[in-house]
C-alpha cells in the first residue's frame, strides 16, 4: 500500500483554500494499476508564469513524482516529491494525489484534483484545480446530480455572523455567509468520472489556469 510521503500542508500546487466541501469519494474512481496513463508531455521541468518557482515531474512506475523548486536566492529550496497519478476520463486528463487519503476516506481525494491541458506541442501546460467548495454548493443546490453524504456537521470553512455596530440604526439582524458542507461523494464511480469530464474547464468548478512553460533544456 502506498504511504503518504509528505504532509498535505506542504503541497506545492494548492493555490487556494482547499480541503473542505466535496473532499473525497466513498470509493476509488479509478484503478491506479490499470487506469493511469503515460504521457511524455507531463514529464520534465516546468516554470510557473504566476510566480518564481518551478515544478519538476518524473515518471515512476505507473505514476509520477512531482516537486516544487524555488530558484529565488532568498527561498532557494525544493519540496519533498509527491506521487501523483495522471488519468484520463472521456478524453480529459486529470491529476490526483497517488496516496491513500486520510483513514477517514476509502476513495479518491478530490481537493487535490487538477484538470490538465497541454498546448504549443507540449511546451505549455495549464493546470486548473477543482474548487471543492463550489462543487459542494452546486450538489446541495441541484439534488440528484451526484449522491453524497455529509461527513461533518461543523463545516471546516465558515464565517461567524457579522453584526453592524450598535450605533448603526440599520443594525436589526446579523448577516451571515453560507456554510459549506463537507461531503463524501457516494455515487457510482463512473458517474463521478463523467461529471468531472463533462465539466472540465467549467469556471463554476475549476480555477483559472496555472500556466507553466517548459524550462530551457527540459525534454
Amino acid at each position: 500500500m502506498r504511504t503518504l510521503l509528505a504532509p498535505l500542508v506542504l503541497l506545492t500546487l494548492i493555490a487556494d483554500a482547499a480541503g473542505c466541501g466535496a473532499v473525497a469519494t466513498e470509493r476509488p474512481i479509478y484503478d491506479p494499476e490499470k487506469n493511469t496513463i503515460a504521457d511524455a508531455r507531463f514529464v520534465g521541468r516546468w516554470t510557473a508564469k504566476q510566480g518564481k518557482w518551478d515544478m519538476e515531474v518524473v515518471r515512476w512506475h505507473c505514476s509520477y513524482w512531482v516537486r516544487g523548486i524555488y530558484p529565488d536566492p532568498d527561498t532557494n529550496h525544493s519540496q519533498e516529491a509527491l506521487p501523483v497519478d495522471l488519468v484520463r476520463f472521456k478524453g480529459r486528463a486529470f491529476v490526483f494525489l497517488a496516496t491513500p487519503p486520510f483513514q477517514y476516506f476509502e476513495g479518491t481525494l478530490l481537493f487535490w484534483c487538477y484538470h490538465v491541458e497541454f498546448a504549443d506541442r507540449g511546451q505549455t501546460m495549464r493546470l486548473r484545480f477543482l474548487n471543492t467548495m463550489a462543487l459542494s454548493e452546486y450538489l446541495e443546490d441541484h439534488p440528484g446530480t451526484l449522491k453524497y453524504r455529509v461527513i461533518d456537521d461543523r463545516p471546516l470553512y465558515h464565517s461567524l455572523p457579522a453584526t453592524r455596530p450598535a450605533t448603526d440604526p440599520a443594525a436589526t439582524e446579523p448577516t451571515t455567509q453560507r456554510l459549506i458542507k463537507n461531503m463524501t461523494l457516494t455515487d457510482e464511480p463512473k458517474r463521478i468520472r463523467n461529471f468531472l469530464a463533462d465539466h472540465a474547464g467549467d469556471g463554476r468548478f475549476w480555477s483559472e489556469p496555472l500556466v507553466f512553460t517548459r524550462a530551457a533544456g527540459s525534454q
